[in-house]
């Protein structure tokens, strides 16, 4: 089942972890499966199955993609987020110590420079895991 993101967003007394202004928001999430090599995973991208991972999430969105980015910072981060779907200040937080351990700006808002340089869980099997990149 496949759920999208509602809302955007919000207003906030500082701008971070808010969504720029005209960013396209990931909606969705696509399934990454390499039958040769047998690992999967799932990223946050704009349209489910889409290969359009140059999206952004923060403040205020909810659904699949921030449930894809919330597992994948608790595994590969150590983050201890709730999955909840709900972009809120602890997913934030989180999104922003990944980007202060990466050297990139710390908005708290994940988006394509964000993508491109965390790690990405995948898993072959329940024994063998590995990275991938966007």
């Amino acid at each position: 089942m496949v759920l999208s993101i509602s809302g955007t967003a919000s207003a906030q007394p500082s701008s971070f972890g808010v969504v720029p202004a005209g960013s396209t928001s990931c909606n969705s999430t696509t399934h990454v499966y390499d039958p040769l090599l047998g690992w999967h995973h799932n990223i946050p991208t704009v349209g489910s199955g889409s290969s359009n991972h140059n999206c952004v999430l923060g403040i205020g969105n909810q659904g699949s993609a921030v449930v894809a980015l919330q597992q994948n910072l608790n595994i590969r981060y150590n983050s201890g987020l709730v999955v909840d779907g709900d972009y809120g200040s602890n997913t934030a937080n989180a999104v922003r110590r990944v980007q202060a351990i990466l050297g990139i700006a710390q908005d708290g808002v994940y988006g394509p420079q964000t993508c491109s340089r965390m790690s990405w869980y995948f898993e072959e099997s329940p024994s063998n895991s590995g990275t991938w990149h966007c």
